[in-house]
């Protein structure tokens, strides 16, 4: 293919779940877990990539439309909720390289923004969420939570620099070395506690520093 192409996929994800007291379901708002229902998510992506020599380009946007029905045994009560959560993301990076006796360092400095807007999700429940501990992959992730069940609320800027030392004769990559970190504009909203303990970018914007090292020999 030449250097230079653009390239457009769209992707669609649809997750439905079934969940009843069996499954160990707890409601965000109450210790009662006697509660049944349904769980339905939908999320289409649109990925656009543009590839022209060292540099790369690529804007994804999509949505998270999430639906809930489930019954409270013990209250008697019904509840029925449906959320949509459109988002977006752009991400820039650009490779170096430089040839030593023997070795081809490549240094590669990479650029992302996520929008993410706000949604109040305190009343839904949880099912499979939680927030994952820090990693530099978490970084570029659109959503910092895991499972379905929370779409985290994202006006940030991650900042990143990848190394990597591969041998020139053998093509192997022998070292690499990555570090990061994510500057958020506004707070994070969504959090799965009461006082957001969980999450640092609550109450400051910078994320701690994440570093990823991998050495590879004979």
């Amino acid at each position: 293919r030449p250097d230079d192409y653009p390239d457009y996929t769209l992707d669609h994800q649809l997750h439905l779940l079934r969940f009843s007291p069996a499954d160990g379901v707890l409601p965000s708002d109450t210790d009662d877990t006697n509660v049944r229902g349904t769980r339905l998510l939908y999320t289409p992506v649109l990925h656009y990539s543009h590839f022209d020599g060292s540099a790369s380009n690529q804007i994804s946007t999509g949505a998270n439309t999430l639906w809930y029905t489930w019954h409270d045994n013990a209250q008697k009560t019904d509840h029925d909720h449906f959320m949509f959560v459109p988002w977006a993301r752009v991400a820039h990076s650009i490779d170096f390289s430089w040839s030593r006796p023997g070795w081809l360092q490549i240094t590669k400095p990479r650029l992302q923004y996520t929008y993410v807007p706000y949604r109040n999700q305190d009343g839904l429940l949880i099912l499979d969420s939680a927030l994952p501990a820090d990693t530099y992959e978490q970084l570029f992730r659109i959503n910092r939570f895991s499972g379905f069940d929370r779409l985290g609320d994202s006006n940030a800027i991650t900042l990143a620099v990848e190394n990597s030392w591969v041998d020139a004769k053998t093509g192997q990559q022998r070292f690499s070395f990555n570090i990061g970190k994510n500057y958020a504009f506004t707070y994070h909203r969504v959090c799965l506690s009461d006082n957001c303990d969980e999450d640092i970018q609550s109450h400051d914007h910078w994320s701690p520093w994440q570093i990823k090292a991998a050495a590879a020999y004979k």
